[in-house]
């Protein structure tokens, strides 16, 4: 069969535009929009983000505890004596305020000395009150036999009103009775004694302070 010219044309012209249209590339398609599926895998991926870095890093605050300062040593027991009382290691510490230097040549001095000793004996410090005595009358009595003299007596009370001044042989004495009560009925009673050595040249300053000379104390009844 023979076609005629323009009908040549014609199929030409559509076999070209066929053969172009299948070379040209398709369209880029949409973009599709995300799934539930999708954004909830997303949700769950920041929800494990780590704690550590999540969170910021904290700083000191006043409210962190201090450091606690340095604690003192606890005190040393306190020594007592057989009545409970602080015991003194210087018998001038149970004695009244210092006198002027004549006042305590004379009775006061002597007083002052005396009120001590019987302080010591109350308190049962028998130590103190026997380092308040000459050497004299520890060369004749021990510690302990001074002791003896208060054993069984409980709680100790004395009583010495006043007394007389004397002078001898380059020496002062201050004699006064005493009595020495205890809580279980025990008494003694006698003198006390002290002496200091005068002025005079050559004496110490140990013999010219006075101390206690005589305890002549017997039992009652």
């Amino acid at each position: 069969m023979r076609f005629n010219l323009p009908v040549r044309a014609a199929i030409g012209s559509l076999a070209i535009g066929l053969a172009l249209s299948a070379c040209e590339p398709a369209p880029p398609a949409e973009n599709p929009e995300p799934s539930s599926e999708a954004t909830a895998t997303g949700a769950v991926a920041e929800d494990q983000v780590s704690p550590s870095s999540a969170l910021p890093t904290p700083t000191p605050t006043d409210s962190a505890p201090a450091t606690p300062a340095n604690t003192p040593p606890a005190p040393m027991p306190t020594a007592t004596t057989a009545n409970g009382d602080p015991a003194v290691d210087d018998p001038h510490q149970l004695m009244p305020a210092p006198l002027t230097t004549d006042a305590q040549k004379g009775e006061k001095g002597a007083r002052n000395v005396l009120l001590g000793f019987l302080r010591a004996i109350e308190m049962k410090d028998f130590r103190v009150a026997y380092a308040l005595t000459e050497p004299g009358y520890r060369q004749q009595h021990s510690e302990a036999d001074f002791r003896a003299l208060f054993d069984g007596m409980g709680r100790i009370s004395v009583e010495a009103p006043t007394g007389r001044m004397e002078g001898a042989a380059g020496s002062s004495y201050y004699s006064v009775p005493a009595t020495v009560s205890g809580s279980t009925g025990r008494k003694i009673n006698g003198t006390i004694a002290l002496r200091r050595v005068n002025d005079v040249p050559g004496a110490t300053p140990y013999q010219l302070n006075w101390h206690v000379a005589q305890v002549d104390l017997k039992p009652v009844g």
